[in-house]
């Protein structure tokens, strides 16, 4: 009888087990700080999908094939090689009008994307490293930076 039990308990555990590896990945997002729901780099690949247009597309652009790939040597050589792009395109965001609903609050939007032009040059320095230990969290910040201006634009 009991063995009949641990048999139906494993069977239920991995019955569970291989359904929740088919949920949706939403199901699987943490809750990011203010609020969003935020995917790991390597969820919803494929999937991801912002809608975005003029400075912020043109960062996303930049960001997205590089966020996504599994972390490692390659990811960190990505972020590198972009670096200079990510500083550039973050002051451009800084610098031209707040685009379609964040206009509404042009000030924050304004000091989101300073934070956004600090990470991306935070992210180049941490590349200049030796060993370059600190990238991925640099990298890390410049997503959060990005999304926080997304939020802007999604209000």
């Amino acid at each position: 009888m009991k063995r009949n039990q641990a048999l139906v308990a494993v069977a239920l555990l991995s019955l569970s087990a291989l359904l929740g590896c088919g949920a949706p990945a939403s199901n699987n997002a943490a809750e990011a700080p203010g609020g969003s729901r935020h995917h790991a780099p390597q969820e919803e690949h494929g999937r991801h999908k912002h809608q975005v247009e003029g400075g912020m597309k043109d960062y996303h652009d930049v960001l997205a094939p590089i966020w996504h790939q599994e972390k490692g040597l390659a990811r960190t050589d990505g972020a590198c090689a972009k670096a200079s792009s990510f500083a550039s395109l973050a002051r451009t965001l800084e610098n031209d009008p707040a685009p379609g609903k964040a206009a509404a609050d042009g000030p924050g939007w304004k000091a989101d994307a300073h934070e956004l032009v600090l990470a991306s040059d935070a992210l180049g320095a941490a590349c200049a490293v030796e060993g370059r230990p600190d990238v991925e969290a640099r990298l890390g910040a410049v997503h959060e930076g990005f999304h926080a201006l997304l939020r802007r634009t999604e209000k």
